[in-house]
């Protein structure tokens, strides 16, 4: 069986830095999304999900759904 690498230590320091700071602001954007999407009655929400997640899990899959494409191109 291959050994996984952990592709982030080969990034140079500056993107990995750039990566750092780019996610915690959209995680703190998307923090706030869930924060007021668990306001909102149930019928208000555009999705409803399967099982409960905390809005700590919300924010990060968020979060970590849309930064790729911040470094894309």
């Amino acid at each position: 069986m291959a050994a996984q690498l952990d592709r982030s230590q080969f990034a140079p320091p500056r993107a990995r830095l750039e990566f750092r700071l780019i996610f915690t602001a959209t995680f703190l954007v998307f923090l706030a999304a869930a924060v007021v999407a668990r306001c909102l009655p149930w019928r208000w929400l555009p999705f409803t999900q399967d099982r409960p997640r905390s809005l700590i899990d919300e924010a990060r899959a968020a979060a970590n759904t849309f930064i790729p494409f911040a470094f894309m191109g």
